[in-house]
């Protein structure tokens, strides 16, 4: 089983040419197996929040290589540092990214069954939602521009 979520991330990105324009903040998706713990698929992207494309390219992430994922931002990993990139039985998502009809065409032909939490049930997806926590919490210290206790 995968738990699939997304979030706004508490950082602003700014403009490679003019750091005083502001870009906005990232959505980043992470993709989890629930027995392992792993993070098996990421994505992060400016598109708007709880997007189709945005789960997609995430889910796409979490079924490739990661060697390969990794070396197209010059990083080099061995096979064993990220050695995941199979296909679930079940993907547990909210009623954002994967209730459309294009999400049940996209991998009907894979066999995964996809399951929705209720609406406002982050408690149901606690592996990723707490993930989301940590993620922000280890990034913090190194960028400009965060976001302290929802204030700008």
């Amino acid at each position: 089983v995968y738990q699939l979520d997304s979030t706004i991330m508490d950082v602003y990105i700014v403009s490679q040419i003019n750091r005083n324009l502001i870009v906005g903040r990232p959505v980043l998706y992470i993709v989890v197996d629930v027995y392992s713990r792993m993070i098996v698929g990421i994505n992060v992207t400016i598109e708007p929040f709880n997007s189709y494309t945005g789960a997609m390219v995430a889910l796409i992430n979490a079924f490739s290589d990661k060697g390969e994922y990794c070396k197209k931002f010059g990083i080099d990993i061995k096979k064993e540092d990220w050695n995941i990139d199979c296909i679930p039985q079940r993907i547990l998502s909210d009623r954002g990214e994967l209730i459309s009809s294009n999400v049940e065409n996209a991998i009907a032909n894979l066999g995964i069954n996809i399951q929705n939490t209720a609406s406002y049930r982050g408690d149901l997806k606690g592996i990723v939602e707490q993930l989301f926590n940590r993620v922000n919490d280890f990034i913090k210290p190194f960028c400009e521009g965060v976001v302290q206790n929802g204030i700008n």
